[in-house]
């Protein structure tokens, strides 16, 4: 690929890149993850391009979503769960993670 094209590719990405983060009902899905956390990735995880799609989010269809769950235990009695999107085409991608962080009980 030449260099011009690769350049034009980019800013296409960049540009629906931003079209996303802009988009209303992207917002609502990212606060119910905020909110419900294992409850909203569960409906998301199977098929998360569908899902957005379902919800209303304008994907570009040859884009690639997946979304990963990551927990850590920390020290001081603390769990962080890490819920992220990744939106990817070609080369590029996103990645949106909301953090939650909850006290675990003393054993």
């Amino acid at each position: 690929m030449k260099e011009h094209d690769r350049a034009a590719a980019f800013e296409k990405f960049m540009g629906d890149v931003n079209k996303l983060l802009a988009d209303e009902k992207l917002r609502e899905v990212l606060q119910e993850l905020d909110k419900e956390g294992e409850e909203a990735f569960e409906l998301l995880a199977p098929d998360p391009a569908a899902f957005l799609r379902y919800r209303g989010v304008e994907i570009p269809a040859d884009y690639r979503v997946t979304v990963e769950q990551r927990t850590e235990e920390a020290a001081a009695r603390t769990t962080t769960t890490a819920y992220c999107l990744r939106i990817c085409w070609w080369r590029w991608c996103i990645t949106i993670c909301i953090i939650v962080v909850r006290k675990t009980v003393a054993a």
